[in-house]
């Protein structure tokens, strides 16, 4: 992703919403030989601390800059930025993100670039006697359920752009980029992971989201434990999961 953004990335960018702080550390490095710095934001201050622990360890000399703020109302001057990064925060604000996209726009230069990774129609898919493919769908059909009573709204990749385009973005695009992690025990992590997610969604306060015999299977699966995830490890899993990001040009249409 980092690659694609880079001819985007300018000399100041804003990383809105920047959780642990992961993108936040790769963004500094890569802004380190233009001479450029990166500002992070979070509402959460513990999160914010994670943030700069990430990008000191990298990057002791850091320029960077971190701040407690919310995305709907930045605490920075307009056209402040050459590119703003935001992970999958505005559908929080769901199903009326107006002001936040606003905001973003707001404190981009001219010629500036937000780029908004957001939860768009992907799903993961994989390969493996433990799970049966059209189990997995009933499973992702039943967080795509969770997702719009939750935030009364599912947006596809359509709409994510017409949001942006309203809130008077140009040139909007539509990047997708395939993620798999590369061994597979981390391929088996990330699904028992997953699949523990599913279950507590279900029995949450959004629930219930799954038929009687799918949440029985799947609270017999991870019931099994170590023998589930040598099961997956074991397994020609295959995993694959789109990532999506909508890039969009703050110059006047």
């Amino acid at each position: 992703m980092l690659r694609e953004l880079r001819p985007s990335l300018g000399r100041c960018v804003l990383d809105v919403g920047c959780g642990a702080g992961g993108m936040t550390a790769l963004l500094n490095e890569a802004l380190l030989s233009a001479h450029g710095f990166v500002c992070a934001l979070d509402v959460d201050a513990s999160l914010l601390e994670a943030t700069r622990a990430a990008v000191t360890q990298k990057d002791p000399n850091s320029r960077a800059s971190f701040c407690l703020g919310d995305i709907e109302s930045l605490p920075f001057a307009e056209g402040a930025f050459d590119l703003v990064w935001c992970s999958r925060v505005v559908h929080h604000h769901l199903p009326d993100p107006a002001w936040a996209l606003a905001e973003l726009r707001r404190v981009l230069k001219p010629e500036g670039h937000l780029a908004l990774r957001e939860i768009g129609p992907r799903r993961l898919s994989f390969s493996t006697t433990g799970l049966d493919a059209k189990v997995v769908d009933r499973f992702q059909d039943g967080l795509d359920l969770r997702f719009k009573r939750k935030f009364k709204s599912r947006p596809d990749d359509k709409a994510w752009v017409g949001l942006l385009q309203n809130a008077g973005f140009s040139h909007v695009e539509v990047r997708v980029f395939g993620l798999s992690p590369p061994a597979p025990g981390e391929q088996a992590d990330f699904l028992v992971h997953w699949l523990e997610d599913v279950l507590e969604d279900h029995q949450g306060e959004w629930g219930p989201l799954l038929a009687d015999g799918d949440a029985d299977l799947l609270k017999e699966l991870l019931e099994s434990g170590e023998e589930l995830r040598r099961q997956l490890a074991e397994g020609n899993l295959g995993l694959h999961h789109d990532s999506v990001v909508y890039l969009g040009s703050n110059k006047a249409s």
